[in-house]
């Protein structure tokens, strides 16, 4: 079928938006926490950042109440990433969150969460997301803005929500959902939204972990671990390619509600597409990334790794 149109767009203006080098080896997008403008800005509500401990953005809510998770898992998803990684959160959404984000704040029960829900605007948004080490998030536009500026993401899909046809479209992103065959989503009509019941806190702080693995070391036997933890049975777990000029962009299945052989051949047949686009564009990719290609294999153990590096070989 093609590329989502949102893909096309961003290979249009990759180029002209893509990042700024820095002489520094940090990226350019990427703000210090020291920054006084962040500072600041969260002065005049009495936060500050911890320094040392992970910067984590957990978004409160979507503008459609199908595409939001359960307030109060959020709430023990915040209280979680504190226990697990004395993560530091910053909570984020609209202006009519706020009640929301208040009720999040108490039930967690965690010291040092940034309530800045409704508090920033299209200008500062961004500037604190760069500061933050990770972001999750339902189905939202900060969940764009963030990867763009090459944030993880780990997205919790929930609703109509479909994680080819809304992103989050960058590397390092990872996107959880139920392994459900609904149709379009009539939230007002479902009585059990099992989407959004199957998808547990401790399914989310094992993502959470995952996708830290898959950012840092993405040593297989890690990946293979993780995936097999009981908390993610009747969950379906995709992670990002790499997008940028001549390279399409695509979601791999990591865990799938399908075989393990029928996940292997998806990789192939994606390596397969990244190859024939590179001989079909003067200047594209020379082919699929060696790393890419190991790290989307990971749970496949390394059998079907090496018939991925066999068959492209030929």
């Amino acid at each position: 079928q093609g590329p989502p149109r949102a893909e096309q767009f961003l290979r249009w203006l990759y180029p002209v938006h893509a990042p700024a080098a820095s002489t520094s080896g940090t990226p350019a997008y990427r703000t210090a926490r020291e920054d006084p403008v962040i500072a600041g800005m969260l002065r005049q509500y009495g936060f500050s950042i911890e320094p040392g401990r992970p910067l984590i953005a957990v978004q409160t809510a979507a503008r459609k109440s199908s595409r939001s998770w359960l307030e109060e898992r959020t709430a023990g998803l915040v209280a979680g990433l504190r226990e697990q990684c004395a993560a530091q959160i910053v909570l984020l959404g609209a202006e009519k969150d706020r009640a929301v984000a208040e009720r999040i704040c108490s039930a967690a029960g965690v010291p040092g969460i940034i309530d800045m829900v409704g508090r920033t605007d299209l200008q500062e948004l961004p500037r604190l997301l760069s500061c933050c080490d990770l972001m999750i998030t339902p189905n939202t536009g900060p969940m764009l803005i963030a990867a763009r500026l090459g944030i993880p993401v780990l997205e919790i899909a929930v609703g109509e929500d479909s994680v080819y046809l809304s992103g989050p479209y960058a590397a390092r992103c990872l996107v959880m959902r139920a392994d459900l065959e609904c149709g379009v989503c009539k939230e007002h009509l479902c009585r059990r939204q099992e989407c959004k019941q199957r998808i547990s806190v401790d399914a989310v702080l094992a993502a959470t972990a995952l996708s830290r693995e898959l950012c840092t070391a993405a040593r297989p036997d890690a990946i293979r671990a993780l995936l097999s933890d009981p908390v993610f049975t009747g969950i379906n777990i995709y992670y990002s390619g790499d997008a940028g000029p001549a390279v399409p962009f695509a979601f791999m299945p990591l865990k799938e509600g399908r075989p393990e052989k029928a996940s292997a051949e998806r990789i192939l047949n994606y390596a397969r597409m990244l190859v024939l686009e590179s001989r079909a564009e003067p200047g594209a990719c020379a082919g699929p990334q060696p790393e890419h290609v190991r790290r989307l294999c990971a749970s496949c153990g390394q059998r079907s790794l090496a018939e991925v590096s066999a068959r492209l070989a030929d």
